[in-house]
């Protein structure tokens, strides 16, 4: 009698360990290899004549305001490359009319450097953009007086019509005339400076131009055009002083805030985390065990597995068939992917060499495996039932057990990839770089942990449109549709870093596959880094690995749940 309760309370320590131990896997990694993290902040202050402009009436940010921004980021991104990335980010808060930047990165120095230059950037571009339309009135009035054969009175007359001739200037539209004209010396001092801003902003321009082109005649003529704007600057503020660009200037757009020493981000203490992680997993297994009494998932499984030779032969003949024909049969699995991954080489590492994500090649292999295992694994387990429509009917079996082998066949596929996505790391490697080395970090010990995550999450999936397939056969269409999509919204061709910061969290909530990608990156490839420099490989955040556990576990709950409720449909539709 003793032995039954025996093996329940054995079952029960079982449970508990792993899960805590599961719990302390994926917390503890993340957090003892991060780096410290460090933030500074800077304040800008709009006033008033620059926030008529640039305000709705309600107070808030306008269109203008958001182009501004947005100027501001890819006038950053080409001084710190590195920016937009773990590395270095920025929150922007608005208060009224005070835009507090918060800058956070790995190292001191720069943090502070950042804040303060994302401060003056923006007064820099803010600034311009008040000038511009002074500018055009400036030289829409110096046109008109150039077509009737008036003499230019001053340098900066003189200046500006070489500007109009030249054509210096492209604002989008045709410069216009306006009745009423106010010299440039008589301007007031913000007006005055406003344009200086502008012209600087256009010399920028003209000089990335000239950097990046090849014709000989552009550069020449940008020549000209930045030797005007220089000789325009010049004569203004020496007769001027006070149009210089001044970001700390309180009378007018400033930085009120100047950003002198990066402070370390506050995280939680490890024995903290430590608690923390094995209350969650006492937590997990308690709802576990009680789940399991009133539904029975351990008998289930039990079961399932008791089907286990049906599985080995499902999952044999998937792959049987998959490369049927073929002379060199389950070569191919060896041969099909180092093919794919060699045109992705030539690809985007010599027609698209010009590519800003370093060694773009590795960065796309590394996600377009795990994406094809997703794609695989649902794209069989949707038809699943109808592809055994007659082992279905004429056989008892756990019908849990199709969809099962329909994951697990795409899962072996996956698996035999991975020494091809190996050995074109170590190919692409030597050659770029003439060195012998071995492709992998110790950051890839964490495989296991991610792949479990995403097979959990794939199986929960694939059960609930095995179901869902059985109601409806336009399930199978529409999840063909969808997976294409869903290709195009998963970053797998591109980067996170690519989405604002501030959005990307909801992004990775709403597409768990963006986090499974990103944490298979991160083991084999890394993390996005500045032009020139090499990602280093490591361990995905402890956070991050938690949400994608409940998610996974949420969709597989509710997969099951749905599947387990077509079983009637299933008996009597088939």
């Amino acid at each position: 009698m003793a032995l039954p309760y025996l093996k329940k309370y054995l079952f029960a320590l079982i449970v508990i360990f792993g899960s805590v131990a599961i719990a302390f896997a994926l917390v503890l990694p993340g957090r003892i290899t991060a780096p410290v993290v460090y933030t500074a902040q800077a304040q800008v202050s709009v006033d008033e004549e620059h926030a008529r402009e640039l305000f709705a009436a309600d107070g808030t940010p306008d269109a203008d305001m958001a182009n501004i921004l947005f100027q501001t980021r890819a006038t950053l991104l080409r001084a710190y490359p590195s920016f937009g990335t773990v590395e270095l980010n920025s929150v922007l808060n608005w208060n009224k009319q005070t835009l507090t930047i918060t800058v956070t990165g790995i190292r001191a120095n720069e943090v502070t450097m950042v804040a303060n230059s994302y401060a003056d950037i923006f007064i820099r571009t803010t600034q311009a953009a008040g000038g511009r339309e002074i500018l055009r009135n400036l030289l829409g009035w110096e046109t008109v007086r150039s077509l009737k054969g008036e003499p230019a009175g001053t340098d900066y007359e003189r200046i500006l019509r070489s500007m109009v001739q030249d054509r210096v200037f492209s604002f989008g539209k045709p410069i216009e005339v306006v009745s009423s004209f106010t010299p440039f010396e008589k301007l007031t001092d913000s007006n005055r400076s406003d344009i200086l801003r502008e012209m600087e902003y256009i010399r920028q321009t003209l000089s990335l131009e000239s950097a990046n082109s090849t014709s000989e005649e552009l550069m020449n003529r940008h020549t000209i055009r930045i030797a005007h704007i220089d000789e325009f600057i010049a004569i203004a503020e020496a007769q001027f002083p006070a149009v210089a660009f001044q970001p700390t200037r309180t009378e007018s757009l400033s930085r009120i805030t100047t950003a002198t020493e990066a402070n370390v981000v506050p995280v939680m203490p490890v024995w903290l985390l430590m608690l923390l992680a094995f209350g969650g997993g006492l937590l997990f297994a308690a709802i576990f065990l009680f789940i399991d009494q009133s539904i029975g998932i351990v008998a289930r499984v039990r079961e399932i597995w008791s089907f286990r030779i049906l599985i080995s032969l499902l999952v044999r003949r998937s792959l049987q068939m998959r490369y049927r024909g073929r002379v060199v049969g389950f070569a191919w699995s060896q041969v099909a992917p180092i093919m794919q991954l060699g045109v992705y080489w030539v690809v985007y590492g010599y027609i698209f060499e010009r590519s800003t994500t370093p060694d773009f090649p590795i960065f796309l292999a590394v996600a377009l495996l795990p994406w094809s295992y997703t794609t695989d694994s649902v794209s069989h387990s949707v038809r699943c039932l109808w592809d055994n429509y007659t082992l279905v009917r004429k056989a008892y079996f756990p019908r849990e057990v199709l969809p099962v082998a329909s994951v697990l066949s795409a899962l072996v596929n996956y698996l035999l990839t991975l020494p091809m996505l190996f050995l074109f790391m170590f190919a692409y490697h030597f050659v770029t770089t003439g060195e012998v080395s071995f492709p992998l970090s110790w950051s890839s010990l964490y495989f296991p942990v991610i792949l479990f995550l995403h097979t959990l999450f794939i199986l929960g999936l694939s059960l609930f449109l095995a179901g869902m397939s059985v109601v409806t056969l336009d399930t199978i269409h529409v999840t063909g549709i969808v997976l294409h999509l869903w290709f195009f919204l998963t970053p797998v061709m591109y980067s996170m870093s690519n989405i604002p910061y501030e959005y990307a969290r909801y992004f990775r909530w709403i597409n768990p596959m963006a986090s499974f990608i990103e944490y298979y990156r991160e083991i084999f490839y890394g993390q996005i880094v500045a032009v020139g420099s090499l990602p280093t490989p490591n361990i995905p955040a402890s956070d991050s690995l938690v949400r994608s556990l409940v998610t996974s576990l949420v969709v597989f709950i509710v997969g099951y749940w749905v599947f387990n409720r077509m079983q009637p449909v299933i008996i009597e539709r088939m």
